[in-house]
């Protein structure tokens, strides 16, 4: 999960200063509170009134402003900083009457409300949260995710702790999506509702103008024109149309290091990477490497890298400076004018400006940051030219996928040739397209590079190329992969066929053909990777391997230039593909216990095979996968026996009758238990990981999986012990 630090600022407005106040009585107590001061903080977190409490007890009557559905803040000084912090030592609500009776208490450094007695929009404000049927599920999931992270970052930092983390931190990102979906659902019924548009405004993510201008559509006019927040909405909203990508970056000026004035405006002509920062943050020392690292590749060609503090204390901010080693400009921003001109309110915040002195990009982190500079700092010009069999006339796209599937540029043809021209700053693969009726031609494209594409029907087409190294490679692996596919190609056409006539036996005995040509293929590829792995085409190959097998993945990950090509889409394919394959790889891990039932009834658990190798085998009546492999478990079973293993297979059929008929028809003689549960509520499937089957585990007499989906002829060369 991306972590950044939020800033604790609002923007201040015109209107806010013209806005009437009126007395109110805040009285209460607060459960160990022990004679510390009560301090009363506005909207914008500036201080109201600040009064000494008695025992746990405290009154105060201040001027507020009421009716806009603006908060007010209760701070307990003695507890900490308003931020940025771990500890919440305040807490907010809304002030909607003349008197209210607030009641707290303070536990571990935080200030928690227990109620707001008088006050309307606080009960309503409740009302929501409980009615939000995600709610619990969130509090539940958060606690489960903060013993999960400090487990792993404080007791033992394990593959297995590592997993579990990221799987809650998975499920509780979901569980947040659906939280804010349902209070973005309960708009209709609550259009003037101020309580249900600060938990919009502050539980719904709104980093696009597209989810701004969806909020405030949903709300009343009216209430939008009294809203505090929903004029502050507004405001962001004019202020990110004269910061987005395309604009005109604000120009600010700001102190530098020594003292002097610099103007953003005085860089133009220049690229311009702009790091938002400050000492405290520590996601914004995190990226500094990666600003460093960018300064000292691009700053002799044309890239300079500005940092902006938004320290309020200048020692701590210069004292950053000298322990990062920050060569580059710095600059001072305490009052945050630029947080306001750039519309951020968390920081990193990292932009690139170019030379003309628009925004070209802004949000950027790691990966994302390296290769965006050097999208535009790297680029290079292409050429690809096309030649065709026979005439066609219609429009045809030049696409690429980078994080979803791009048109990169279209053409109006009407002929046979035309040629695509642009710049590239990596190595990628484009893809030519005509529609609806067409052609599909594939080139690897690199900096400097000029193809011919010959293109004859179809999908038949041949890249030739005097510089592209990358499009080479991939001629050489397309000489040995095309033959083997286009034989696949036939079985599965004749397999089909086979099919509609019902010939079932003859179709079987042709998947198996399609299988062995389809292993050949996988081979084909894999022989290529090893040969060339730090090439583009390698890692274009790695992103489209049919195998979810973690050994062959992981040996893949570990040849592949994981760096070079960090910023590609194939890359990313591969890379998710494997520590999905990570995440499901048990071997060498304690097997998980279970307790089942086999046919007759009788329970069925892990430890009654303690002190034995066991074979674990997960299996479906409907899966002929499973079913072939049965026949061969089946046939090796004596040397199985004779090795001293053990067989348990667990089908994951739903119905008893398809299970028990399945057995008959296979012979199973060894230990055989079923749940009658599928994959989705299969218990012991979950625990073993199992998102496929057949899959099978080899378990040691100490109940270490020691072998996870082998083949039948490699547990036979197991050495045991």
């Amino acid at each position: 999960m991306k972590r950044s630090i939020v800033i604790a600022f609002m923007y201040l407005f015109v209107w806010a200063l013209y806005a009437q106040t009126s007395p109110v009585k805040l009285s209460g107590e607060i459960e160990g509170l022990n004679g510390a001061e009560v301090a009363l903080l506005n909207a914008d977190r500036n201080e109201v009134m600040r009064v000494k409490g008695k025992g746990n007890k405290f009154s105060m009557r201040a001027d507020v402003v009421k009716g806009d559905g603006r908060v007010y803040y209760l701070y307990v000084p003695s507890l900490g900083k308003l931020g940025p912090a771990m500890n919440i030592p305040y807490f907010y609500f809304f002030i909607d009457n003349d008197a209210l009776e607030v009641k707290a208490e303070i536990k571990d450094k935080n200030l928690k409300r227990v109620s707001v007695k008088n006050s309307a929009a606080m009960d309503e404000y409740d009302a929501l949260y409980r009615s939000n049927p995600y709610q619990d599920k969130v509090l539940e999931v958060g606690a489960l995710y903060n013993e999960a992270f400090n487990t792993y970052n404080t007791v033992s930092k394990t593959e297995e702790n590592l997993a579990k983390l990221k799987n809650l931190s998975d499920s509780l990102q979901m569980l947040y999506g659906k939280l804010s979906q349902s209070f973005l659902d309960m708009i209709p019924s609550n259009k003037k509702s101020d309580a249900l548009f600060l938990i919009v405004y502050s539980s719904v993510p709104m980093e696009t103008e597209a989810a701004i201008e969806n909020v405030l559509q949903k709300f009343d006019v009216d209430f939008i024109q009294r809203n505090y927040y929903a004029k502050e909405l507004q405001e962001r909203l004019r202020l990110m149309k004269g910061s987005e990508v395309g604009s005109v970056a604000p120009d600010f000026e700001l102190k530098d290091a020594q003292g002097n004035l610099v103007k953003l405006s005085s860089l133009r002509g220049r690229y311009v990477l702009i790091d938002f920062w400050a000492s405290w943050c520590g996601p914004c020392r995190k990226e500094i490497p990666n600003v460093k690292k960018i300064c000292s590749e691009y700053k002799d060609k044309g890239l300079q890298v500005l940092g902006v503090s938004i320290d309020k204390d200048e020692s701590k901010w210069r004292k950053a400076i000298e322990e990062e080693q920050l060569g580059y400009l710095q600059l001072w921003d305490p009052s945050m004018t630029t947080g306001k001109l750039y519309n951020y309110n968390g920081i990193p915040f990292i932009i690139l400006i170019g030379p003309d002195g628009k925004i070209l990009a802004r949000q950027l982190r790691g990966e994302e940051l390296c290769r965006k500079v050097s999208e535009y700092m790297d680029s290079k010009p292409f050429e690809i030219s096309v030649r065709l069999s026979k005439p066609y006339k219609g429009k045809v796209f030049l696409t690429c996928v980078k994080d979803r599937f791009t048109k990169l540029d279209s053409l109006q043809v009407d002929g046979t040739s035309f040629s695509f021209k642009g710049n590239i700053s990596h190595a990628d693969q484009y893809r030519l397209m005509a529609r609806p009726f067409g052609f599909d031609a594939y080139v690897c494209v690199e900096p400097g590079g000029h193809y011919l594409v010959d293109i004859n029907e179809g999908r038949n087409f041949v890249v030739t190329t005097p510089d592209g190294k990358e499009q080479l490679l991939m001629n050489e692996l397309l000489a040995v992969t095309n033959p083997i596919e286009k034989q696949t190609e036939a079985l599965a056409n004749r397999y089909t066929k086979l099919k509609e006539q019902e010939k079932d036996a003859e179709a079987e005995q042709l998947q198996k053909q399609m299988s062995i040509h389809w292993g050949k293929s996988q081979e084909a590829k894999l022989s290529f990777i090893k040969k060339y792995p730090k090439s583009f085409v390698a890692m274009l190959t790695a992103g489209e391997l049919l195998t979810n097998d973690y050994t062959t993945l992981k040996e893949v990950y570990e040849l592949v230039d994981t760096v070079r090509y960090a910023y590609s889409y194939p890359w990313r394919s591969f890379k998710k593909k494997y520590q999905e394959a990570a995440d499901k790889w048990i071997q060498n891990k304690k097997a998980p216990d279970f307790v089942t039932k086999d046919m007759a009834g009788n329970t069925v658990k892990l430890s009654d095979f303690k002190g034995k190798y066991l074979l674990l085998d997960f299996w479906a009546s409907w899966c002929r996968p499973c079913r072939a492999k049965m026949k061969e478990l089946k046939e090796v079973y004596p040397k199985l026996q004779k090795k001293g293993i053990i067989v348990c297979s667990i089908s994951l059929d739903e119905k008893r009758e398809q299970w028990e008929k399945a057995t008959r028809e296979d012979g199973i003689v060894w230990a055989n238990t079923c749940d009658l549960k599928p994959f989705r509520t299969n218990e012991i499937a979950a625990a073993y990981k199992v998102t496929s089957v057949p899959t099978l585990f080899v378990i040691d007499p100490q109940g270490v999986i020691i072998s996870q989906n082998p083949s039948l002829e490699e547990i036979l060369q197991l050495e045991l012990q």
